[in-house]
């Protein structure tokens, strides 16, 4: 696991998720910044804000 996966799985775990949900969340994040990094020209470090924005709005309601 490289940091930025530990970071994410981290994160997800203070969020409440479980630990295996965890590992899993962390590797979808990862795959579909990479997605929307190509999609849409922006740079990683863009796309995993978005999509931690999302993820936030989300747990806010």
């Amino acid at each position: 696991m490289d940091k930025t996966e530990l970071q994410l799985v981290d994160f997800f775990l203070s969020s409440g998720a479980s630990d295996e949900q965890s590992k899993v969340m962390a590797k979808q994040m990862i795959k579909r910044a990479a997605q929307l990094s190509d999609e849409r020209g922006w740079s990683d470090v863009e796309a995993m804000q978005h999509l931690l924005k999302l993820f936030v709005e989300a747990q806010q309601g």
